[in-house]
């Protein structure tokens, strides 16, 4: 795969396929992944941010597809915008999984097993204006008052699942 740590960097344009881990791996701060097409890996991308006053990692416009575990993994001040991610349908499987903070934003997530996860224990994520669609388990699950707003969810098992279980 292809691993980019630091920052104010952009990476325009990568193709990883097959890599048997993570395809695209980045953490930093000011980091900008644009036009990404990322598939057959165990997570298509990965993104961890820094804290709220760091400049976000931000995912635009990247194809996502048909990874063995999660088509894009992001935590922190990160943001992910406008993805086609799809083909992540083996059971247990997240299209899209989000934490700490997290935004995921006027994606479309299809044909996977979850489509978008926001937070997990003890953290919550904003899943904004997304469309999610042929999710065969849940559309948007949701934890620990993670905000859901004017997403399009639909053809599939549970639409939207919220959990403020801990």
């Amino acid at each position: 795969g292809l691993e980019v740590t630091g920052n104010n960097n952009t990476i325009n344009s990568p193709v990883v396929r097959y890599s048997g881990g993570t395809g695209i791996s980045v953490s930093g701060m000011g980091i900008l992944v644009q036009n990404a097409e990322s598939h057959h890996n165990a997570t298509g991308i990965y993104a961890g941010g820094g804290g709220s006053a760091d400049p976000e990692i931000r995912i635009e416009h990247a194809k996502v597809y048909d990874n063995t575990d999660r088509g894009i993994h992001a935590g922190g001040n990160v943001q992910v915008v406008e993805n086609t991610v799809h083909g992540h349908s083996g059971t247990n499987d997240i299209g899209i999984y989000i934490t700490s903070g997290a935004l995921a934003a006027r994606n479309v997530v299809f044909d996977s097993y979850t489509g978008i996860q926001a937070g997990g224990a003890w953290n919550s994520a904003l899943v904004l204006g997304n469309r999610v669609y042929q999710s065969s388990n849940i559309g948007i699950l949701a934890y620990n008052d993670s905000e859901v707003r004017e997403n399009v969810v639909c053809s599939g098992g549970t639409g939207i699942f919220l959990d403020n279980s801990g």
